[in-house]
């Protein structure tokens, strides 16, 4: 009896700790916390408590789209297998705006759904966006703004556009001109140099063609021949004048885009020939030329013809081209009072003015006075001589297509097709920006003027290159108005002109009016306190190249100085007799029909 109590008090020992065990590591549970939720969706097909493997569906409330992602979650050990479900509200109508057409979406305007705006027919942007999105049930972007007007205006190869200026409203006219990016002459050949916006937004008229030739190595000069024809030249001896006159011209090319041609003969009047825009090729100038008369009369009044090469030959309306190098050859054999005036009025006007002597009888203290260089007198033996000097001539005559010099210390730079002189000051040699335009002004220069991106690279690599310093350029806000800056040229500094300003410059805080080329700003342009020490860079444009050499030619025993007066040429010359200097007499010019008829 009292082991079966033993045993008993054993059994229940044994079920009183197995019992304690089970508390202490209990069998893990399988049921889930609360599924996610957003207020986007709902959810339905679950309910508490979520236990191992039961599933919840969501759906999109009204007015949400689902985007793509998983409907159904799972209770899977505790954990919601997954991922949310993702609803966004779609997007009511598009919203209209003024003047302008959509398309590219429609109904039902879904997420992320795009619409395109454009301008309508007679009306150009403004400002704002061309699309707008739905994103989340709102359109992104601004509203697109347009005005009545044009869209940029036509780009025309081989021009310049000037005269207008964005934005192009109904009636604005822009305005070309021929011009070409390798610094070429052009000229017009058909199209409209005018073109006005048009109340249906398209630009009036066509596209400008022009004609151009490169300005490297060509010779385009508006050349007058100035010719004795005076009754102590002899009839025969014309003749050679004239062939002359051919020989030189065969050597140039001839049109309006080349060299022109104009002619004068004289005696005691002027007796026209041609002027500059009567021929538009060789073949007629030749001609011309040629159909000259040879039957020399009366005396000579060479400074009547030169007044009239001045005041009738080089006038704009008569073919003299401003961007054309005029010039002026003189032949003849004798002597005639009163030329100093009129030969100066030509070196004035920046004539090449070539002085030909011919025979013994040309005074040559004349010739150099009608020459507007030493190197443009010739003085000949005869007639004859004149057909080996036109090879000379015609290099003489193009030598203003030389290089240009710099003065001492300024460095020559070509860029987009302009010459330009320029000095960077010393790395030590910092002024404030007055001091600088003075130190300029008097070498007769002045602070640099950049008004494209090409001189503003050279600019930037050379500082960035030696001195790595800010640097003063000719722009400032010191004359009124206000916040207006002017190149020291005078010119403004427009809206649609080329700028390297800094991100947030000009500012307008602490009074600062004068630009410099700051590094620590990108080597962009920043407006400064212009009484700031600085680097600084002078511009000025390149000189006129010198006379071109000719070759010398042996004309008389022992050659003649060019300074020597009659009675020195008359001591190395040939002993021949000069007949006094015929009587000037005053006369209007006389065309070739008309000398002939007086002749008659």
């Amino acid at each position: 009896m009292r082991f079966q109590v033993c045993l008993g008090l054993l059994v229940l020992s044994v079920l009183v700790v197995q019992s304690s065990a089970l508390r202490i590591r209990p069998i893990p549970s399988s049921s889930c916390p609360t599924p996610p939720t957003d207020p986007s969706t709902y959810r339905r097909g679950c309910g508490y408590p979520y236990t191992n493997g039961e599933r919840c569906t969501y759906r999109c409330r009204r007015g949400y789209t689902a985007v793509p992602s998983t409907t159904v979650r799972t209770c899977t050990r505790g954990v919601w297998s997954g991922t949310t479900l993702v609803c966004v509200r779609p997007c009511r109508s598009p919203p209209f705006v003024r003047y302008t057409s959509r398309s590219g979406c429609t109904a039902p305007y879904t997420n992320g759904e795009t619409c395109t705006y454009r301008c309508r027919p007679g009306y150009t942007q403004v400002s704002g966006n061309t699309e707008k999105t739905c994103v989340n049930g709102v359109w992104q972007g601004n509203n697109l703004v347009c005005r009545r007007g044009c869209v940029n205006p036509p780009t025309v190869p081989g021009t310049i556009r000037f005269g207008c200026s964005p934005i192009y409203t109904t009636g604005e006219s822009c305005y070309y001109k021929c011009a070409n990016s390798r610094n070429a002459y052009c000229k017009e050949v058909s199209g409209d140099y005018i073109r006005r916006c048009l109340s249906n937004g398209h630009w009036s008229g066509n596209n400008l063609e022009c004609d151009c030739v490169d300005k490297v190595g060509c010779c385009r000069p508006d050349i007058v021949f100035v010719l004795d024809y005076s009754g102590s030249i002899p009839d025969s001896e014309f003749v050679k004048i004239k062939n002359f006159v051919a020989a030189l011209v065969d050597r140039f090319q001839v049109g309006v885009l080349d060299a022109q041609i104009g002619v004068i003969r004289y005696n005691h009047a002027v007796i026209h020939e041609f002027h500059l825009n009567t021929h538009d090729n060789k073949a007629d100038v030749l001609s011309d030329v040629s159909a000259m008369p040879t039957a020399t009369t009366g005396g000579t009044n060479t400074a009547a013809a030169l007044t009239y090469v001045a005041s009738t030959m080089l006038l704009p309306g008569n073919g003299n081209r401003p961007d054309a190098p005029d010039v002026v050859i003189v032949l003849t054999d004798g002597y005639s009072s009163g030329v100093v005036g009129p030969a100066s009025v030509l070196h004035g006007m920046g004539v090449q003015t070539f002085a030909i002597g011919v025979g013994a009888c040309a005074n040559s203290a004349q010739l150099t006075q009608i020459a507007s260089c030493p190197d443009y007198i010739y003085r000949l033996p005869d007639f004859s001589a004149l057909r080996s000097i036109t090879a000379g001539m015609h290099d003489q005559i193009c030598c203003h297509n030389q290089t240009a010099t710099c003065p001492e210390n300024y460095e020559r730079v070509e860029v987009d097709g302009t010459a330009k002189c320029l000095r960077f000051s010393a790395r030590d040699d910092r002024k404030n920006y007055q001091a600088a335009s003075q130190t300029c002004r008097a070498e007769g220069a002045r602070l640099v003027v950049i008004k494209s991106a090409a001189l503003n690279t050279f600019i930037v690599n050379r500082i960035q290159t030696t001195y790595a310093a800010e640097t003063w350029i000719g722009l400032d806000d010191l004359t009124a108005p206000a916040n207006q800056y002017r190149w020291s040229d005078g010119s403004v500094l427009g809206g649609g002109d080329f700028s390297d300003w800094s991100p947030g410059q000009p500012d307008t805080i602490y009074g600062e009016k004068c630009v410099e080329i700051r590094p620590q700003f990108s080597y962009n342009w920043n407006n400064h306190r212009c009484s700031e020490l600085k680097n600084y860079i002078c511009e000025k444009a390149p000189g006129s190249p010198p006379c071109c050499p000719k070759p010398r030619i042996p004309l008389f025993p022992g050659d003649v100085d060019l300074a020597t007066d009659v009675a020195e040429s008359a001591r190395l010359a040939p002993p021949i007799q000069c007949d006094a200097p015929a009587a000037e007499e005053e006369g209007d010019a006389l065309s070739a029909e008309e000398e002939a008829a007086t002749r008659g």
